[in-house]
């Protein structure tokens, strides 16, 4: 499945969006490599759980796999493949995002000390 994060703030990084991987067979695999295929700084692989690598995933178990983006052009299109290698082949998950310049900037604001009535 594609994970799609929309569209992004540029210079503003998205949410974090959760890539789960079981095993499905009837054994143990273990799991040697996890990254990007193009591996710009756009996408980010956050953090991924059980690690550190090489890990083992038992029958039923998962690994999630935490990503994000942070776009750095305005109406660009982002996409990259978050691989992940084990002894019998490989997962493909293509990321796919949009940068936008939102319309409006809303900073800080301070009031002050206010008077309680």
């Amino acid at each position: 499945d594609k994970i799609d994060f929309g569209s992004v703030s540029v210079g503003a990084p998205s949410d974090i969006k959760d890539v789960v991987a079981t095993n499905t067979l009837k054994k143990t695999i273990t799991i040697t490599q996890i990254k990007l295929e193009k591996g710009t700084n756009d996408f980010e692989i956050v953090s991924f759980n059980p690690s550190p690598l090489p890990v083992q995933i038992k029958e039923g178990q998962s690994i999630t796999i935490k990503v994000r983006i942070n776009p750095t052009k305005e109406l660009g299109i982002y996409q990259d493949v978050l691989v992940v290698k084990t002894e019998c082949g490989q997962m493909n998950v293509p990321l796919h995002a949009t940068g936008e310049v939102p319309c409006i900037y809303v900073g800080d604001l301070d009031f002050g000390t206010l008077k309680q009535n």
